[in-house]
C-alpha cells in the first residue's frame, strides 16, 4: 500500500484542519499563534523596578492594559510586509512602568498568515484592527490563564505595588 500525502489547501495554511472554506486561519488558531510567539518572550523584566514576569500568566495577573493593541504594518496599509515595522500592546507593570509586548521575532510566514486574518476579520466584522486585536488579546489571555487554571484577574487599576523578584 502507498503512503498517503496530505497537502494544504492553500499556499499560506499549514494543515487541511485549521482553515476555514477560505483557507483563513479561524480565531482560535490565530489567537493560538500569538499566544505561542509571546510565551517565548519570557522571563521578561520591568525597565525600571526590574520586576521580572515569570511567564504569560505572570504577566498579565500583574500589569494593566494601555489602550488597545496597534499593528503599525496594518496602518501603513502593508499587509505583507517583508521587513514588519511590528504590532505592539503596552501594558503598565505596578510599578507604573510601561512593558511592552510586541510581533518581533515572529516568522514572517506566520506574520502573514496572521495579517491576512485580520484583514479579513476587520473587513467581516466592520471593526478597526486595532479593536480586533483587543478580541485578539482577550482570547490569548483567556487561554493562558485557563491552561494554569488561573482566575484571570489582572493588577487592581490604581494599585501600585513595588515588587522585585532577583532573576538568580
Amino acid at each position: 500500500m502507498g503512503s498517503v500525502r496530505v497537502t494544504p489547501r492553500h499556499d499560506w495554511c499549514f494543515s487541511q484542519t485549521s482553515c476555514d472554506r477560505r483557507g483563513l486561519v479561524v480565531f482560535d488558531e490565530a489567537a493560538g499563534l500569538v499566544r505561542a510567539h509571546i510565551e517565548r518572550k519570557f522571563p521578561k523584566a520591568c525597565g525600571m523596578c526590574a520586576r521580572v514576569f515569570l511567564d504569560l500568566p505572570d504577566y498579565i495577573r500583574n500589569t494593566r492594559h494601555v489602550g488597545q493593541p496597534v499593528s503599525y504594518d496594518a496602518a501603513l496599509g502593508d499587509w505583507k510586509p517583508k521587513e514588519p515595522v511590528g504590532t505592539f500592546a503596552i501594558a503598565l507593570c505596578r510599578c507604573g512602568s510601561s512593558v511592552a509586548i510586541d510581533s518581533s521575532g515572529m516568522p514572517l510566514l506566520t506574520l502573514w498568515r496572521l495579517m491576512r486574518f485580520a484583514r479579513s476579520e476587520t473587513r467581516r466584522r466592520g471593526v478597526t484592527v486595532s479593536e480586533f486585536l483587543v478580541d485578539i488579546r482577550a482570547e490569548v489571555e483567556r487561554q493562558a490563564l485557563a491552561v494554569r487554571g488561573d482566575a484571570g484577574e489582572r493588577a487592581p487599576a490604581g494599585e501600585v505595588v513595588r515588587v522585585t523578584i532577583c532573576p538568580r
